[in-house]
């Protein structure tokens, strides 16, 4: 349903914990929190990452999302004309599970080489999970 049937900036805040990945229209989806969000505002996601096991377990999933998914929205990115709403990247991680190693060595890893990680290692060494600041532009 959009619009949603909330008034234009009227948020300061809003989370997508584990929301995106089961959308129809993820950049629709986008642009009614930008929408919704004061000048600012802040956004906040979590999501599986594409090599989580679980991103793919979950039937309802649709997507199978990356650390640059959401670049296509981020001001300056060479393909942001996929849609008119804007937002600025404040941070970003790749979060791991499972023993020391994995949540600090390959996560400090992951998160300085993204690209490389996501191309190179993550089917050998899979995520968990990504979180993503962004701050709506208006």
């Amino acid at each position: 349903m959009r619009p949603y049937p909330l008034e234009a900036s009227s948020f300061d805040r809003v989370e997508c914990f584990d929301v995106l990945e089961h959308l129809s229209d993820v950049p629709a989806a986008l642009e009614e929190l930008h929408r919704v969000l004061r000048p600012g505002g802040m956004l906040e996601i979590t999501t599986p990452h594409f090599s989580c096991s679980n991103s793919y377990v979950d039937p309802t999933h649709r997507w199978h999302l990356s650390y640059f998914s959401l670049d296509y929205f981020v001001e300056g990115h060479a393909l942001e004309y996929y849609s008119s709403a804007r937002f600025r990247m404040l941070e970003r991680r790749i979060h791991f599970r499972g023993d020391r190693f994995r949540r600090s060595v390959v996560a400090r890893l992951a998160n300085r080489m993204p690209e490389r990680y996501e191309e190179s290692w993550a089917w050998l060494l899979p995520a968990w999970y990504l979180e993503f600041r962004l701050e709506a532009v208006k």
